[in-house]
Order: structure tokens, then sequence, then C-alpha cells
């Protein structure tokens, strides 16, 4: 299991973050509607979901899966006989 969080600060703030959300989708819930709570606490989650992943490298990026790469480049200077056709 990967842990997604890089330290426990890390892990305060998206816990932080996670109550303001729920507290202002619940005040907006019970002052406006109950279905403008729950499409604050959805687009709040959506964005932070976004904001995450923007943040994170590509799997094909610089300093990403090199084994892969360099397998792949010796797979195409390898002799005819090697690749099996």
């Amino acid at each position: 299991m990967r842990i997604p969080f890089k330290s426990e600060s890390d892990a305060f703030r998206v816990a932080l973050a996670l109550g303001v959300l729920a507290g202002a989708a619940i005040v907006v819930g019970v002052l406006a509607s109950r279905a403008y709570g729950v499409v604050l606490f959805a687009a709040g989650i959506a964005a932070g979901v976004t904001f995450e992943l923007a943040g994170r490298p590509r799997r094909g990026a610089a300093g990403g899966d090199v084994g892969a790469r360099s397998a792949r480049a010796e797979w195409r200077g390898a002799p005819r006989s090697r690749r099996g056709g």
C-alpha cells in the first residue's frame, strides 16, 4: 500500500482542509439548501484531487521509470535475431 502523504504536516493539512470543507458545506446546506451543500463539497473534493494530481510528476517525466526506458533503448538496438523476428 502506498502512503499518499510525504510527511505528517501534509496529512495534517489535508485533514484540516477536509474539516473546513465539510464545515462550509454543512453551513451552506443549512442556510441555503442541502443540494448546494452537496455541490460545494463535491466541488471542493474535485478541486483538491486536481490540485494534488497536478503537482505530481508524470510517469514518463525525467527521473521517472528509468528502467523501462533503458529496456526500450536496448530493445531497439538489439540485433534482429534477439528480437525474435
